[in-house]
Formats: structure tokens, sequence, C-alpha cells
């Protein structure tokens, strides 16, 4: 089964920012995080302003500049969010979060079922090697 639309079908789109990046629990040489965002769409390098964003290692958070603001997507579209967070004294840290796609239908429908609202934001979410907390970039929709 193709999971192209069929002719005639119309691929709903809308527009995707992402808001802020954090992290909790979070373990580092420093004092604060060093975070670098970089959006990877159906495979390709789309979104990055290579700004390093510092907040508080521990629940820090910091608003994302405008780069990441209005992104036009599709829901055939894949996203995956990589963070690079950058160390003065060794190499860089890469993560990554899952592949998300259907991202302008994507629906709550709640524990029963009944209310069905769309996802209008969320976090997309990643795990540091060796265990050294999460991180996240927050990310809302005009659906």
């Amino acid at each position: 089964a193709s999971s192209l639309p069929s002719l005639g079908d119309e691929v709903k789109t809308c527009n995707l920012s992402f808001t802020k990046v954090g992290t909790w629990g979070m373990k580092d040489s420093g004092s604060e995080a060093e975070v670098k965002v970089h959006v990877m769409i159906n495979g390709q390098w789309k979104y990055q302003d290579q700004r390093e964003y510092h907040f508080s290692l521990d629940n820090g958070s910091t608003a994302l500049g405008s780069t990441y603001q209005n992104m036009p997507i599709s829901d055939t579209d894949r996203i995956v969010v990589y963070f690079e967070e950058t160390d003065t004294f060794g190499s860089n840290d890469w993560t990554k979060t899952k592949s998300y796609g259907g991202m302008c239908s994507m629906r709550n429908c709640g524990q029963w079922g009944l209310e069905c609202k769309p996802i209008n934001n969320m976090d997309f979410r990643a795990t540091w090697s060796d265990m050294w907390g999460r991180v996240y970039v927050h990310a809302q929709n005009d659906t």
C-alpha cells in the first residue's frame, strides 16, 4: 500500500512553528545548556539558524528565533529535529527526535474519543546519549 495520496486527494498543508527549545535533567560540564537546532524535512536540511541557544540545564528553556516560525509543511512531510549540544572542551554531541508526519491533520481525541481537537501544540522530544537528560522543541501549528 502506498502512502502517497491518490489523484484528486488534497494534501492538507499548514504552518508549523517551533516556539522554544528546552531540556529536562540535562548534565553538562558547564552551568547551562548551549544547543543548536536543525530541522530536517523529507531528508533535507531545511531550517537552521546556527545560533547557540542558552538555558539552564534542568527544566530550562528559551525562545527560538524567527527561522523556526511559520514553516510551511504538508501532511506528507516527514519532520525530524536534530539537536547539537556545543562543547567548548570536546566534540559536540548530537541527538534527534523520531520522524513525525501528518502534522497538519493530527488530532487529539481524548480518553474516550468524543471530542477530537486539532493538536496545535506539542513537544518534539529527544534523549541525549548516556542518559544525561532530554531535550525538546515546543511546536505549534495553525490547523
